[in-house]
């Protein structure tokens, strides 16, 4: 008896091409992270070297600093992605070519644009990555990041003491100190107006910086006393103290959103209900002062930059795939094609950096369409090219 058909059994070539289309997925996948894992990494070692010391130093915990580094990393990674993705897709290739697989893939009658099909896959997949950071990951962690660094400032205010001057710890609270001893200060006068109905005096001959149970900053005064006085009867009297301690922290103030916390639907409405940046007589009446970045131009240029930045993966795709794919493939020339393709990825993320910069002094919708078309054109070319060459390799 003769065995059934199996009509949905792939042909040979087919079943082999789309293995190989698989590993290489998978293996560009791998590269992509560990390479965008180890940038990432890379960013938080430098931040750690130049913050963690000092936020130590004043009594801050490593999470505070975890927080911030956290909280900074969607952003960095929309910019990081790109040229990972670049370095993994060509990586990738050059070793299938070195190891003679696209030359046996193409004698069988593969096309360059078919052996590009993992590499497009990815590319979307990073894309559409990209594309959730720039609208709610990168907002959410800038949102993060600036309350964080409104609460690090608050707090290290309350340490930065100068001899000899009085210091604004916050608004009617005063602090001045005449010297430093062993990490402490000697003579040390504070005026505290915070209560109008009682102001309030301290000396003391020792002080010293402290961080509270609750993580709060203050300062513990030693042999002193307290003077107040009523405004309303002009009577004083004085309390004297053998410690006596005052929590410094500044209050939090109130800040304004930056554009880079808004989420999508919020920057669209902000854009909407602004005044128009685009006129002519904005850049007019801005006149001498049109260099410099106005609220509306922020809000033009982060909407442009959500749009663009991510439209990089794609590029730099397609012109890893064009540098390696391309013939002649071998020695020396594919090497300085892939180092050329390089510094190419690496200037179109510079050129969308400068656009976004020049977009925020400049705001104009055409701009902004240079910005996507700066972003998005290599990549369609690079891709007609692939597919020009259609015939095997």
């Amino acid at each position: 008896m003769a065995p059934p058909p199996f009509p949905q059994q792939l042909h040979p070539r087919q079943a082999g091409s789309a293995l190989w289309e698989r590993c290489m997925f998978k293996n560009a996948l791998w590269a992509f992270l560990a390479l965008t894992g180890g940038a990432c990494g890379l960013v938080g070692l430098t931040q750690s070297l130049r913050f963690l010391p000092p936020l130590l130093r004043h009594g801050f915990s490593l999470g505070d600093f975890l927080m911030i580094v956290i909280a900074m990393m969607p952003g960095f990674c929309v910019v990081i992605m790109p040229l990972a993705l670049y370095l993994a897709v060509a990586g990738t290739w050059l070793r299938a070519e070195g190891d003679r697989e696209l030359t046996i893939l193409g004698s069988g009658g593969v096309s360059p644009l078919q052996l590009a099909r993992p590499a497009l896959a990815l590319a979307g997949l990073v894309t559409a990555t990209c594309y959730v950071l720039t609208l709610a990951g990168a907002p959410a962690g800038w949102h993060v990041f600036h309350q964080e660094q409104e609460r690090v400032k608050s707090r290290l205010g309350a340490f930065m003491v100068e001899e000899g001057a009085f210091m604004r710890l916050a608004p009617q609270l005063s602090l001045m100190v005449q010297g430093h001893e062993n990490g402490g200060f000697n003579d040390v006068m504070l005026d505290d107006g915070r209560n109008p109905n009682q102001l309030v005096t301290l000396l003391a001959r020792h002080a010293r910086l402290t961080t509270g149970p609750n993580g709060q900053p203050q300062i513990m005064l030693y042999d002193g006393v307290r003077q107040s006085v009523d405004p309303q009867t002009g009577r004083a009297s004085e309390l004297g103290f053998a410690h006596h301690a005052l929590a410094l922290a500044v209050p939090m103030r109130e800040r304004s959103i930056e554009p880079a916390e808004y989420t999508m639907l919020s920057l669209l409405a902000e854009l909407r209900h602004s005044p128009q940046p685009l006129s002519m007589n904005l850049m007019r009446k801005v006149g001498e002062g049109a260099h410099q970045k106005s609220p509306q131009g922020r809000l033009v240029a982060e909407f442009w930059h959500r749009v663009s930045a991510p439209l990089l993966a794609f590029s730099d795709a397609m012109l890893a795939l064009l540098c390696v794919l391309k013939r002649p493939r071998r020695g020396r020339a594919l090497k300085m094609s892939v180092l050329f393709g390089g510094v190419v990825a690496a200037s179109l993320t510079m050129a969308n950096l400068a656009f976004e910069s020049h977009l925020a002094s400049h705001p104009t919708w055409t701009g902004g369409s240079a910005m996507v078309l700066t972003a998005l054109m290599p990549g369609l070319l690079c891709l007609a090219m692939l597919g020009k060459a259609g015939k095997p390799i």
